[in-house]
C-alpha cells in the first residue's frame, strides 16, 4: 500500500447547530491525484477549511505521520499542505511575478527559490512573458494558473485545489486539468475539490463522493465514472 500523505478519521465540522461535515473518514495517498466531489452545500469546502487550519473540527488529520488536529493554518503551511482557495484570491495590484514571490514565504533557500521560478514557469510558460504585468490584467484562467503557481512556489507537498475551474471556459479547464495531472506526475500529492464531476474524475486515480456532510461513494476513478448512479446524479446522464 501507498505511503499516506493525509489521513482524515471521523472528520465533524460543526456551524452552531449545523453539523455541515459528519464523521468523515478520507485518505490521500503520497503522490496521489484524489478528487472530492459533491453538489454545491454537499460540505466540500468546509473539509478543505478544517484541512487547511481556518474552521474547527473534531476527529483527526495526520499530514505525513504529523497530527495536524486543531493546529493553525500558517503552522500547517510550513509543514509543506498548500491550498489554492476558490475564487483564486490573488493580489490584483501586484505583478505576476511579486504575486509568486508571496508564495514563498516559507521557504529561504535561494536556489531553492530560483528553482521553483523555473518549475512554475515550465507549467505556465505565459507567466514568464508576463511577470511585470499587474495580476489584474489577467483573464480569469490566467489568474487561476497565477494561484496555483503562487503555490508551487512554497514547494509543498501537498496542493489542495478549491473549484479550480470554476467559471473558465472549457479548453481553459482542460489545460488546468492537464497541468494538475502533470503536477502529480512530477511527485506533488494533490487533492482536487470540484463540481465538474466528469473533468475531474478522467484526471484523478481516486475519488470521494460527498453528499450533506457524508462519504456516500468512494473508490477508483476510472470505476466511478462507468457507475450509472453517478453519472445521473452527479455527471448528468450520458449524451
Amino acid at each position: 500500500m501507498a505511503n499516506i500523505a493525509l489521513d482524515i478519521k471521523g472528520l465533524t465540522v460543526q456551524y452552531g447547530y449545523i453539523t455541515a461535515v459528519k464523521g468523515v473518514d478520507m485518505q490521500i495517498p503520497q503522490g496521489g491525484l484524489v478528487a472530492l466531489l459533491g453538489s454545491n452545500g454537499a460540505g466540500k469546502s468546509s473539509i478543505l477549511k478544517a484541512i487547511s487550519g481556518a474552521v474547527p473540527a473534531k476527529g483527526e488529520m495526520t499530514f505525513f505521520g504529523d497530527n495536524i488536529s486543531g493546529m493553525i493554518s500558517n503552522k500547517i503551511t510550513k509543514r509543506g499542505l498548500f491550498s489554492v482557495p476558490e475564487g483564486r484570491q490573488i493580489f490584483n495590484d501586484l505583478t505576476v511575478e511579486e504575486n509568486l514571490r508571496t508564495g514563498m514565504f516559507t521557504l529561504k533557500d535561494k536556489k531553492q527559490q530560483a528553482s521553483n521560478f523555473e518549475r512554475v514557469y515550465s507549467y505556465f510558460p505565459f507567466l514568464a512573458e508576463r511577470k511585470k504585468q499587474v495580476a489584474q490584467t489577467l483573464s480569469g484562467g490566467e489568474q487561476q494558473m497565477l494561484a496555483m503557481g503562487r503555490a508551487l512556489m512554497g514547494s509543498p507537498k501537498m496542493l489542495i485545489l478549491d473549484e479550480p475551474s470554476l467559471g473558465l471556459a472549457p479548453l481553459i479547464v482542460q489545460q488546468i486539468f492537464d497541468i494538475v495531472q502533470q503536477i502529480r506526475d512530477d511527485g506533488t500529492t494533490v487533492l482536487i475539490v470540484e463540481q465538474n464531476a466528469l473533468g475531474a474524475l478522467k484526471i484523478a486515480d481516486y475519488a470521494y463522493v460527498l453528499e450533506l456532510g457524508n462519504i456516500i461513494m468512494q473508490g477508483e476513478a476510472k470505476e466511478l465514472i462507468k457507475d450509472p448512479t453517478l453519472i445521473e446524479a452527479y455527471l448528468g446522464k450520458s449524451e
